[in-house]
């Protein structure tokens, strides 16, 4: 009955930590990282996890910063700049430790579903627009069965979000931006985008 007063016809989720849960693993890997890497250079954990920090976000900032490999590559980038400072080396380790986050369950977050159920129910269309690798994300999508919400012309598994990705979602399906709503888990992030998208 909220979208009745809201008069909302659309609504624009993001996946990551708004519909699956996400973020622990990344969070998780970086403290393995932390503690592998502590305890083979005598380097403290804070310091390591410091370093992977650091390095995978200037990461991102590349041509291909949310594509599968840069995750597990900024782990052994760390590994490296760690092998330089103490002398020893694990980058092969460390780069399966960063790995391994796309093996994680990737549950989804408590009353995504009935969420997703209700607002087919009150015929409101509904579109997916994520940030990262196009194979993870589909893995995701497909795990959940979240195509039967999201048809794959409501799917936009984007690179970088920005402004112009998300009006392509707009102008695609000629949606009303007064009837639309942006969901995710990040309002800076989705209201620039938003705010981008409107001014085109």
């Amino acid at each position: 009955h909220m979208t009745t007063l809201l008069n909302v016809e659309n609504v624009i989720f993001d996946m990551d930590d708004t519909i699956l849960v996400c973020g622990k693993y990344y969070i998780k890997c970086r403290k393995d990282f932390a503690e592998f890497n502590a305890k083979r250079t005598g380097l403290p954990e804070r310091f390591c996890e410091s370093i992977l920090h650091h390095i995978d976000l200037e990461c991102t900032t590349l041509a291909n910063g949310w594509g599968k490999e840069r995750f597990p590559r900024s782990f052994a980038a760390a590994s490296v700049t760690l092998d330089i400072l103490s002398g020893k080396t694990a980058a092969e380790q460390s780069f399966l430790l960063g790995e391994s986050v796309f093996h994680a369950p990737y549950e989804l977050i408590a009353g995504a579903i009935e969420t997703l159920t209700w607002l087919k129910d009150h015929h409101i269309n509904l579109f997916l627009y994520t940030k990262g690798d196009y194979n993870v994300q589909q893995e995701k999508i497909i795990k959940h069965d979240l195509a039967r919400f999201f048809p794959t012309s409501h799917q936009y598994i984007v690179p970088h979000k920005s402004g112009h990705e998300l009006n392509n979602i707009i102008v695609d399906h000629e949606l009303n931006i007064d009837e639309t709503i942006l969901v995710g888990d990040s309002m800076r992030d989705e209201y620039i985008c938003l705010k981008a998208a409107v001014s085109q």
